[in-house]
């Protein structure tokens, strides 16, 4: 997920990361001792062993006991991720493509009582609906709305609608003194586009595009907002990694590090 690292594991996390792409272990299959990246890094065992376990979770290494620690690199080669949320810029940009915003509209004053059932608010509750197509290369990529409780943001007005529309939905939130978005719960599906999608994206209606609706949750569970996005051509190619995961019957044996 998009988070600025606080801790000192997660600036661990996000610096070992970066060796492992760019740094002082991209070349290597496999990593050193805990013992000898923590003294590398002037930090303890337990931070590092903290960061690795992140990375582990999200398919980038993989330990076992007797074996060691193994670098992913058909993972790191991933250019976009579905299972690893992030901001549209930096998802295109992964992708090779330089990242553009050919639309931008926002509706105030939305209700919907299915909407507020996904973010925990009364029915009763208003809604911003943030609108916007993200282009890659001047090309439409993906069309996005996104549903944020009017409690959590400012009043968008017309004044804010050239600013609002350089900034993600995260950055609004944490502008707003909101909790950073931590973690996403996401529906995917296949889906013919509406009417507008394809007016904005210039694709037919008998196109079927890739959908993902997601509710975001703040670190303690607090739904932020819900985003529903088309993926409309194949210029942003989406991987999921998927992993086994292991009884306890299994850890206790020893097939997973621990």
């Amino acid at each position: 997920m998009i988070r600025r690292p606080h801790t000192l594991s997660e600036k661990v996390e996000a610096e070992l990361l970066y060796q492992i792409l760019y740094g002082k272990f991209r070349t290597e299959k496999q990593l050193p001792p805990e013992t000898e990246i923590a003294k590398h890094l002037g930090v303890s065992r337990n931070v590092v062993r903290n960061g690795m376990s992140v990375l582990e979770q999200e398919g980038f290494i993989s330990r076992s006991r007797g074996v060691g620690t193994i670098v992913n690199k058909h993972v790191l080669e991933i250019q976009t991720r579905m299972d690893i949320a992030d901001k549209f810029e930096n998802i295109i940009e992964s992708a090779g493509c330089a990242a553009g915003c050919s639309y931008f509209d926002f509706d105030t004053d939305i209700q919907s009582d299915e909407i507020a059932e996904l973010l925990e608010i009364s029915q009763d509750s208003k809604l911003y609906r943030i609108t916007r197509v993200m282009t890659a290369d001047d090309v439409p990529a993906v069309f996005c709305q996104d549903y944020v409780p009017a409690s959590l943001i400012d009043k968008l007005d017309e004044e804010k609608n050239s600013q609002a529309s350089k900034i993600s939905t995260y950055e609004m939130l944490l502008q707003n003194e909101n909790p950073e978005v931590y973690l996403a719960v996401a529906d995917v599906s296949a889906v013919n586009p509406s009417e507008m999608i394809c007016d904005l994206c210039d694709i037919s209606s008998t196109t079927p595009v890739l959908h993902i609706q997601a509710v975001h949750y703040s670190f303690r569970g607090q739904p932020l907002l819900l985003s529903c996005e088309y993926y409309v051509n194949k210029l942003i190619k989406q991987t999921m990694v998927r992993k086994k995961i292991y009884s306890p019957d299994e850890i206790s044996r020893g097939y997973v590090y621990v």
